[in-house]
């Protein structure tokens, strides 16, 4: 049986564009929430993103929770799908970045 690999998603080349372009972008949980903007760095073609204050009301728990929103970045409006990331290796190239 074949091994299973996991794919991880790319951030397509215009998004990844508008991004070089910006220092802040815009995020909101599902579609109750309003937008909150927020600092990121691209890592390996990711988008990352991290809380100044993880409030349990705040935007971070929500997207985790919810697991999908939208982020606003150049005046569009973008859906995203969350995920929490792990391991070491990640988490220093995210801090270095």
């Amino acid at each position: 049986m074949p091994a299973r690999t996991r794919c991880r998603p790319l951030l397509p080349a215009g998004i990844r564009a508008l991004l070089e372009e910006s220092r802040t972008l815009g995020i909101r949980a599902g579609s109750d929430h309003r937008f909150t903007s927020i600092w990121f760095v691209v890592v390996d073609n990711r988008l990352f993103i991290r809380p100044w204050n993880d409030k349990p009301g705040g935007w971070h728990r929500a997207l985790l929770r919810e697991g999908r929103g939208t982020m606003t970045l150049a005046g569009r409006e973008i859906p995203v799908r969350a995920r929490q990331s792990r391991g070491e290796g990640i988490f220093d190239a995210v801090d270095a970045a």
